[in-house]
């Protein structure tokens, strides 16, 4: 069946054994196996294999939910009873190598273990010479815990107590804890895997009747094995036990721990930043894609956190890739960026440093030029969400640090299934090259913009000489005209200013908004309206800091405090740019 055939409601694993990249050390191996596909919504969506495939999206869109449902589709392949909501339809694993590659990969792994004669694969019960049957989708029940293993928040914590020494040292490890102990190379890692997310040092503590972890280090000399513990033993004895630290400490290490000594081919991890600050999420999320890469296994795991998100990102390897999971009440979708897509976020300064990755946990994203005007129209938003005593909305005003960077971000975003407004100045019309490519990255046909662009902009493309009597006269109608006041406000001053310079001749565009279309104002109205239903919201009022008219203040860093202090923010036109976001987004403003 293929993948165009998904229906909702049954899963089937589906074997598929296309063209991919194995690392090194699973080629050396000879077996691996791996989710080759998941299929959501009828979209086949191919995963990334060796590395990781981070599932990200908003609240309550059903990230647990897949990984839950990645779990059954492989244990119990076309008979899995799905609780709503259904996100997943079906999947498809891969395999490399055949029955005797399997069988080497088992007794490699100390998964094969001797019953009355017979060989079995050791906690299944089943016989081995049945292990390349069982990997069949329809029998794939009876073996896929060996290759599949979901590592649940609750559990994960408890991995680094301190276990019961193996009786037998010779016996093979049936713990992490045993399989460090064993392996110095394993050890060193682990260790040094803990100093880098948490700075702290780590102790293998062997000496006690539990094997188990203590943070710091004895400072007296270890005896050999065949002498007395003395000082050593003391000192080791004084030191905190590793399962007594914190929540974030223990469950990050425990999601560690097994992943180093014993990683299977696929794990699936849930929200492995819980209980993290923000820069050992990140480090974790480094770790996470090199073990993975390094290691040749698979991991798919599901987070809300951008800092373990930009942790993986940042890790500059090609094993990283992001499903985005969106939900409209019970219809589940996704969309994929692939690892070449990755490797342009961590390598553009834009994209790696702006927050970009924030806005796959919000309901969408709106571009502004500078944080300054991230920060305006958040409070004006929040400002209409307060008067409407609603909850407030979930969006994300992004900088992009200048209006050529904004077709590039709606790009990547769009490509992730994010929704994106673009907010720029007015003055952006004096670009075409910026407006024809935003349009473009919005997903319009700039053939359709063009007639009412060079139709509105005419007048501002002629180079301009000294304004002529007609242009003062009607501007100066418009400012005195605007209000009844008998003094002249700041801002009425600056525009009577205006309206007799020479300077440049988009100029007026910042100081007049869309009153400066003069010659042809119905093509600009055109032109305004189609830019706004491609998503492209231009400050109308010209730019910024022309929402302020009340208060003279100068651009630069003091503006954005004292225009807050006035209520600019609050003002008629502030709240009428913001609704028209809301509007283009599809979100109801009334209430």
């Amino acid at each position: 069946m293929s993948g165009s055939e998904a229906s909702r409601g049954s899963l089937a694993a589906m074997p598929h054994n296309g063209p991919m990249a194995v690392s090194s050390n699973q080629r050396a191996e000879g077996f691996a196996y791996w989710i080759d596909h998941l299929v959501v919504a009828g979209e086949v969506l191919p995963l990334v294999y060796p590395g990781v495939v981070a599932i990200v999206g908003g609240n309550n869109v059903g990230k647990s939910t897949m990984l839950r449902q990645i779990e059954e589709a492989v244990r119990a392949p076309g008979r899995v009873s799905v609780e709503p909501p259904a996100v997943l339809d079906r999947l498809m694993t891969g395999r490399l190598g055949g029955e005797r590659e399997l069988h080497d990969w088992l007794r490699e792994k100390h998964l094969v273990e001797l019953a009355q004669g017979r060989e079995l694969i050791r906690g299944t019960g089943q016989d081995l010479t049945l292990a390349h049957w069982m990997l069949e989708p329809s029998n794939a029940n009876h073996i896929a815990g060996v290759f599949v293993r979901l590592s649940r928040i609750e559990e994960r914590a408890g991995m680094v107590n301190a276990v019961a020494a193996n009786p037998d040292i010779s016996a093979p490890a049936s713990h992490p804890l045993h399989a460090l102990r064993g392996d110095a190379a394993l050890l060193q890692q682990f260790l040094d895997v803990a100093s880098s997310v948490f700075g702290m040092t780590l102790t293998l503590d062997t000496l006690s009747g539990l094997v188990g972890f203590r943070v710091g280090a004895p400072t007296a000399q270890a005896p050999l094995v065949t002498e007395a513990y003395g000082q050593f033993g003391q000192q080791m004895g004084e030191l905190p036990l590793l399962s007594a630290q914190g929540d974030g400490v223990r469950s990050a290490l425990g999601t560690l721990l097994p992943v180093i000594a014993n990683p299977p081919m696929v794990l699936l991890l849930d929200e492995p930043e819980a209980f993290l600050h923000p820069p050992q999420a990140r480090e974790l999320g480094r770790q996470l894609a090199h073990l993975a890469v390094d290691q040749g296994f698979q991991i798919i795991l599901a987070t809300h956190d951008k800092n373990l998100l930009t942790g993986l990102v940042e890790a500059g390897n090609a094993g990283v890739s992001v499903l985005h999971l969106k939900r409209d009440i019970d219809q589940a979708s996704a969309q994929l960026l692939s690892s070449a897509q990755v490797d342009q976020l961590r390598s553009d300064p834009v994209l790696r440093y702006g927050d970009a990755l924030d806005g796959l946990f919000h309901h969408a994203v709106v571009l502004v030029e500078d944080p300054k005007d991230a920060v305006f129209y958040t409070a004006a938003l929040d400002e209409l969400a307060g008067q409407r005593g609603m909850a407030a909305y979930n969006i994300q005003f992004l900088a992009t640090y200048g209006k050529g960077n904004m077709a590039k971000v709606s790009r990547v975003l769009r490509a992730l299934g994010i929704s994106v407004v673009a907010s720029p100045d007015l003055d952006i019309l004096d670009n075409r090259s910026n407006v024809q490519n935003l349009v473009s990255a919005q997903g319009g046909a700039w053939a359709d913009i063009e007639p009412d662009y060079q139709a509105a902009t005419q007048q501002f493309r002629a180079a301009r000489q000294a304004p002529s009597r007609e242009w003062v006269a009607t501007r100066v109608k418009q400012i005195l005209g605007a209000s009844s006041d008998s003094s002249l406000s700041a801002q009425e001053l600056t525009e009577l200013r205006g309206a007799v310079s020479s300077e440049s001749a988009w100029k007026p565009l910042k100081i007049y908004g869309r009153t400066a279309f003069t010659e042809d104002p119905a093509a600009a109205t055109r032109l305004l309206d189609a830019l706004e239903t491609l998503g492209v919201v231009v400050v109308r009022v010209g730019e910024l800091e022309r929402f302020l008219t009340d208060v003279t203040v100068a651009k630069g860093p003091d503006w954005l405090g004292k225009a807050l202090e006035a209520g600019a923010h609050r003002t008629p036109e502030a709240q009428d740019h913001v609704k028209r976001i809301l509007r283009v987004l599809g979100i109801s403003i009334t209430r």
